[in-house]
């Protein structure tokens, strides 16, 4: 009987100190945000700073996943919506995607504008790197460093 105590205390040791091998869990994060710029400088001007930005991912070796333009008509004018979705590595994401849309012609009180970041966080380095590149993300899309 004291045989098998010892061996079942021995058994359930080992077990738990082989808990610490496992991968960790891992979650998944999602953020995204919009802007809805004041005149069609401030439009003009985020569209550059996605497209640049947009240049600058697939430089690093992201690739664009999908993409779509939709063409509406207002009257007489017409106005093109684009969304683009990049994958790529950046720090400890994994299954990481940015994803960006946009318009061409400014309308009041409309976002015109919007961006995401969506990744596999499986430690707390990772989510210091979604933080830092939500906040690149961001400053993309609205101009501001808050």
């Amino acid at each position: 009987m004291k045989k098998l105590l010892i061996l079942t205390l021995f058994g359930l040791m080992v077990i738990s100190c082989s808990g610490g091998n496992r991968g960790a869990a891992s979650s998944s994060k999602d953020s995204t945000m919009t802007y809805s710029p004041s005149t069609q400088a401030e439009l003009d001007a985020a569209n550059r700073r996605i497209n640049d930005y947009k240049q600058e991912l697939l430089r690093q070796g992201f690739h664009e996943v999908s993409g779509m333009s939709t063409e509406t008509n207002v009257g007489a004018v017409s106005n093109l919506k684009e969304e683009f979705v990049l994958e790529g590595q950046y720090g400890k994401l994994k299954d990481l995607k940015v994803r960006f849309w946009t318009t061409k012609l400014w309308e009041k009180d409309e976002p015109q504008l919007g961006g995401g970041v969506r990744a596999s966080i499986n430690d707390e380095q990772a989510d210091r790197d979604f933080e830092e590149l939500y906040k690149k993300v961001s400053f993309v899309v609205t101009g501001n460093t808050h």
